[in-house]
């Protein structure tokens, strides 16, 4: 279950992290944005978004390879369209 906390550093900061492992843990400037990660980790649902700061904030706080894997099938696809558009 991940938790999240403010923090220290910045007034205006998020950190959404695993209590079991701290070192599973990511930096927020909104709480609404902590809690569709924690939320979405929680129930491995693949967010919609094409922001790819937001996607590896979800890697950042999971253990799932699976999870993971799905992820990054997600940011290279992002990438690909990107990259398509600048080309073209």
């Amino acid at each position: 279950m991940l938790k999240i906390k403010k923090s220290h550093r910045n007034k205006n900061e998020w950190i959404v992290y695993n209590p079991d492992n701290f070192q599973l843990h990511t930096h927020c400037r909104s709480m609404r944005v902590a809690v569709v990660i924690r939320d979405n980790v929680a129930r491995h649902r693949l967010p919609k978004s094409t922001d790819i700061r937001l996607l590896t904030s979800h890697i950042r706080v999971t253990r799932n390879k699976q999870y993971i894997r799905l992820l990054e099938e997600r940011i290279n696809e992002i990438m690909g369209r990107k990259n398509e558009l600048l080309s073209a």
